[in-house]
């Protein structure tokens, strides 16, 4: 009976010392899962902000080439407008050469015209009062 109780005793003490050996061991275990998933959520939070950052830094590079681009723009758009108004002012000013031209050819003709009218009517009198002389004179 002695040893059957100290068989008990030791069966106890062997059970004991597994069992402190199991709650070692998956304590270890847990934390180093613990550890681990740390470690993961680590690298993952860091590769998440990279991946950001580097988007981040996309935007702003595309933003910056979209203002250029539209600086561009505007600085094309300014020129045209310019060479347009100086190609209109250009124009304007050859048709307004043109048509005082005309006007100037107009007048001059129509100067001409009435020198001729003051002409025919000075010799249309000057041959009426011939006539009157002639007529006046007596007949030899």
């Amino acid at each position: 009976m002695n040893a059957d109780i100290q068989r008990g005793f030791d069966q106890n003490a062997v059970m004991g010392g597994i069992s402190g050996l199991q709650t070692s061991t998956t304590a270890a275990f847990g934390d180093l899962n613990t550890a681990l998933c740390g470690g993961f959520a680590g690298v993952n939070a860091a590769i998440s902000s990279g991946f950001a950052q580097a988007e981040i830094g996309e935007n702003a590079r595309q933003m910056a080439n979209m203002n250029q681009m539209f600086a561009l723009q505007t600085s094309i758009s300014n020129g045209i407008r310019d060479i347009i108004s100086s190609q209109t002012a250009n124009t304007e000013r050859i048709l307004g050469t043109m048509c005082q031209d005309r006007l100037d050819a107009k007048n001059e003709k129509i100067l001409e015209l009435q020198n001729s009218l003051n002409m025919a009517n000075l010799a249309a009198s000057q041959t009426a009062q011939t006539a009157q002389i002639l007529a006046a004179l007596p007949t030899a």
